[in-house]
C-alpha cells in the first residue's frame, strides 16, 4: 500500500510489498502478545506535555463522538466544569458503546486512543464522586487495550499516508504511558515499543524528504505530524525514557522546513493548499521550534526562498507529485509570492478550506497563480475526464508539467532563477521559459516569460493569446499610472513599488481570492500582462521599490 501511495517504481513496489508482508506478520505477533496484557492504568503525565491544537483530521461523517473529539476539546479547556463533563461523557460512551458504523476504523480508533491518552490526567484524576467508578475505569482500560491491539495489526489501513504516521505515533505514545503490573508485561511493552519505533522512523523516512518537505508537496503536511511528534518526544523525556534519536532529528527538519516556507503574514506561503492551515495552529507549532541552524535549501521539496532587506520571495520550483498524491496539488510550477516590509505584495489566489468544488477547481489552475497561462490550459495536466476548464478539478489527479527544470544561481548582487517546462507542448507545441532575478538589496525583482518551440520550430496558424498573472495581496493599493504599461503598488506598511511591463499590455483585472482558506470566492485584484504569440514571444516585467 505504501509503495503505491508514494509512487515507487514497479520493482521497488514489489520489494516494498514483500517487506510489508513480513512486517505485517511481525505486527500480528506483537499484537497477540499485547492482547494478553492487563492494562491497569496510565503512567502519570501532566497535561502540559500536550499541544492544545485541535486535530485537523477528515473523519467520516457522524464519527466525531466515537473519535472522542469532544474529549480533546474539553480537556484543553482545563477547567473543573470541563473536566467533570469529560468524565461524565466518557462514562456514558463506555456504557452505551460506539455510536457509528465507523467507530472501529483505523482513523476513528486512532483519534479515540490519542484523545484518551492525552486526557489521561483528566480521566484518572481523583475528585471524589466525580472520579470514574471502578467499573467505568476497567471498561476504559479494556477499550484502550482493544484499540491498541487493533491499531498494532491494522495501522497500514489508515485512510492516507499522514494517517499512517499519526497511527504509529498513537501506538508509540500508548506503549510508553500504559501501565501494567508485572515485569513480564513490561518486557512485552518494551519489545512492542521498539518494534513500532522502527516502523515510525521508517515511515518518516518514506514520507518526508531530508529537507523536511512531504512527498505530496503539501507545505502544511509537517504541521499535524509535529502536533503529535512533539508531545511524543516530551513524554519520553518526562518519563525518563530514551526516545530514538531519529525522532528529534525529524522534529528539527520539519520545523526548519516550516520556518523556511512561512510567509510574512505569519501563515505558510500559499502553494498547494498550504494557506488552508490555520495561522494560529502554525504559530502554536512554531513556538516550540528551537530555531537551530539556518533555513534549509528545499532542493528535494522543490521550493526556493530569497531573503533580502525588506523583501522575501518564495517560489515553486517543482512539478506535481506522483499521481496518487496529486489530488490536492496545484498547477503552479514557476509561480512565486512576494512579501515587502512584512506585508504580502504578490500572492497566489489561495485554497478554500471548505469551499465548493468549483472554487477548489479554480484555485488549482495555473491562472490562479503568479505565472503565465494559456486560454483554457494549465501548465500541468489534470485527469483526462476533468481536463476542460469549467469541469470539476477539485479532486482530479495532476501530472507534470513535462520537463520541468529549475536552476538557481547566486552572485554577490542577485539571486536568479531559470524555470522551464513543456506543459503546453501537447496542445500547442510550446515551451515556457521563465527568468527571475532578485537583487540582494531588496529593491528590485526583474523577470521575463518566453514562449518558444518545444522541439521543432512552431509557427501557429493564428496568434495565441496568453497572460502573465500577478495576483496582488488584498490590502495592497493598485493604481495604473500615466506612464504606459506601469502601475503603482502600495502596501499597508508604507512600501511603494513601481511595476512595469514590456512586450504586452498591462491591465488591472479581477482575481479570485481564497484568503487563508476562509469563505468562498472573494473579489481580489491582479495585474495581468496580456499579449499573443505566433510561436516565439518574450515579455518582460519588473518590480522596483520607490
Amino acid at each position: 500500500m505504501l509503495a503505491s501511495v508514494l509512487g515507487l517504481g514497479r520493482s521497488k513496489s514489489a520489494a516494498r510489498t514483500s517487506v510489508y508482508k513480513a512486517r505485517a506478520r511481525a505486527d500480528r505477533e506483537i499484537a497477540a502478545r499485547l492482547s494478553s496484557l492487563l492494562i491497569e492504568g496510565f503512567r502519570a503525565t501532566p497535561g502540559s506535555l500536550r499541544i492544545d491544537v485541535a486535530p485537523e483530521t477528515d473523519l467520516p461523517p457522524g464519527s466525531s463522538d466515537d473519535a472522542f473529539c469532544w474529549l480533546r476539546e474539553l480537556s484543553a479547556i482545563r477547567s473543573t466544569l470541563a473536566e467533570r463533563e469529560a468524565r461524565a461523557r466518557t462514562r456514558s460512551w463506555l456504557m452505551s458503546g460506539p455510536q457509528s458504523a465507523h467507530a472501529n476504523t483505523v482513523d476513528v480508533t486512532r483519534e479515540r486512543l490519542l484523545a484518551i491518552i492525552l486526557a489521561a490526567d483528566v480521566l484518572a484524576a481523583e475528585h471524589g464522586a466525580e472520579t470514574l467508578d471502578e467499573d467505568a475505569f476497567d471498561r476504559l482500560m479494556a477499550r484502550v487495550g482493544d484499540d491498541l491491539k487493533f491499531l498494532a495489526t491494522d495501522w497500514t489501513n489508515a485512510s492516507c499516508p499522514l494517517g499512517r504516521l499519526s497511527t504509529l505515533m498513537a501506538i508509540a505514545l500508548s506503549l510508553i504511558v500504559v501501565d501494567v503490573g508485572d515485569a513480564l508485561g513490561r518486557e512485552t511493552l518494551v519489545a512492542a515499543r521498539q518494534h513500532f519505533e522502527a516502523h515510525l522512523i521508517g515511515e518518516l523516512e518514506q514520507q518526508f524528504f531530508e529537507d523536511g518537505g512531504h512527498v505530496s508537496r503539501q507545505p502544511g503536511a509537517p504541521v499535524p505530524v509535529l502536533a503529535e511528534l512533539v508531545p511524543l518526544i516530551r513524554t519520553y523525556d518526562y518519563l525518563g525514557l530514551d526516545a530514538p534519536a531519529e525522532l528529534a532529528t525529524w522534529r528539527l527538519r520539519l520545523q526548519a522546513y516550516l520556518r523556511t516556507l512561512r510567509f510574512c503574514d505569519r501563515g505558510l506561503a500559499p502553494f498547494h493548499g498550504a494557506d488552508a492551515v490555520r495561522t494560529q495552529r502554525l504559530a502554536t507549532i512554531l513556538k516550540l521550534d528551537p530555531g537551530i541552524g539556518p533555513e534549509p535549501e528545499l532542493v528535494a521539496s522543490a521550493f526556493s526562498r530569497v531573503n533580502a532587506p525588506g523583501l522575501e520571495v518564495i517560489l515553486d520550483a517543482g512539478a506535481a507529485p506522483s499521481l496518487d498524491l496529486s489530488k490536492s496539488a496545484h498547477a503552479s510550477f514557476g509561480a512565486f509570492v512576494v512579501g515587502s516590509g512584512g506585508c504580502p505584495l504578490i500572492v497566489n489566489c489561495g485554497t478554500p478550506r471548505r469551499g465548493s468544488a468549483s472554487d477548489v477547481s479554480v484555485a488549482r489552475e495555473t491562472r490562479s497563480h503568479t505565472t503565465l497561462s494559456l486560454p483554457g490550459l494549465s501548465s500541468a495536466e489534470f485527469a483526462p475526464d476533468a481536463a476542460p476548464i469549467g469541469r470539476d478539478l477539485s479532486t482530479a489527479t495532476l501530472k507534470g508539467p513535462d520537463n520541468a527544470i529549475s536552476k538557481r544561481t547566486e552572485t554577490l548582487d542577485t539571486v536568479s532563477f531559470v524555470l522551464t517546462h513543456d506543459g503546453f507542448r501537447r496542445a500547442h507545441g510550446l515551451r515556457h521559459i521563465r527568468r527571475i532575478s532578485v537583487s540582494r538589496d531588496g529593491l528590485r525583482i526583474e523577470g521575463s516569460d518566453q514562449l518558444t518551440s518545444a522541439g521543432a520550430t512552431v509557427r501557429l496558424a493564428e496568434d495565441l493569446p496568453f497572460a502573465v498573472h500577478f495576483h496582488v495581496a488584498d490590502d495592497v493599493t493598485v493604481t495604473l499610472t500615466d506612464e504606459a504599461n506601469c502601475a503603482r503598488l502600495e502596501t499597508p506598511g508604507g512600501m511603494t513599488w513601481r511595476f512595469a511591463v514590456d512586450g504586452g499590455r498591462l491591465y488591472v483585472e479581477p482575481s479570485p481570492r481564497f484568503a487563508r482558506g476562509y469563505g468562498n470566492n472573494q473579489a481580489g485584484q491582479q495585474l495581468a500582462l496580456r499579449s499573443a504569440t505566433a510561436g516565439e514571444t518574450t515579455v518582460r516585467w519588473a518590480l522596483n521599490r520607490i
